[in-house]
Parts: structure tokens; sequence; C-alpha cells
């Protein structure tokens, strides 16, 4: 019952890094921040059972290697940003090039 998990849950953790209590494949899991990392436990009846980790998970709350994976990805979303910028700078520039050629046929004729 959840209940018995939010007991379960409270007497190894506190409640305020609680992200989640729900049933889920079967048995009740708990989704629980332990320090600065969210780990999945099952709640049993003999406690908490700690689930394997979720590396998709983890690959994108960028906590796979503490603070060098976070910096990682600001690198990559930069670097991200800069080509989406300069994609648009150059579609841009070609889509006026192609406009003002256009007008300038019109005009001549």
């Amino acid at each position: 019952a959840l209940q018995d998990a939010v007991k379960a849950v409270a007497a190894k953790h506190d409640l305020a890094g609680v992200v989640w209590i729900r049933p889920q494949g079967g048995a009740m899991r708990a989704r629980v921040y332990d320090g600065r990392q969210a780990k999945v436990f099952a709640v049993s009846r003999n406690g908490l059972v700690e689930g394997p980790q979720s590396w998709p998970r983890a690959l994108h709350e960028g906590v796979w290697a503490g603070f060098w994976s976070g910096l990682l990805n600001v690198i990559v979303s930069i670097a991200l940003i800069g080509l989406m910028t300069t994609g648009l700078l150059i579609w841009g520039g070609r889509t006026w090039r192609m406009r003002q050629h256009k007008r300038d046929r019109l005009a001549a004729a």
C-alpha cells in the first residue's frame, strides 16, 4: 500500500527528497534524491532495494560523471546553439541574395 511505502521510504530518507512513489512493474517503487543523484528503489517488506542505474536518465540529467558531465553538457549545448545560429545566418543571407537577384531581374525587364 502507498502508506506502507511512504513509511518505508521515510525510515531511510528525508521525504523532502522524494520525487515520486508509485506502483511500477508489479511493485511499489520510489524515486528519491540520495545525495546529488536520484535513485529508484523497490519498496519491499524488507525495506528499500536499490534498483539499477538508468543510464539514459543519467545521461539526460547530466549526472553520469559528476561535475564533468554537467560541464560537457554545457559545452555541447553551446556548440549546438552556435551551429544553429550560423546555419540561420547562412540561410538568411542566401534567401536575402535570392530576393535581391529576383527583384533586380524584375526591375530590368
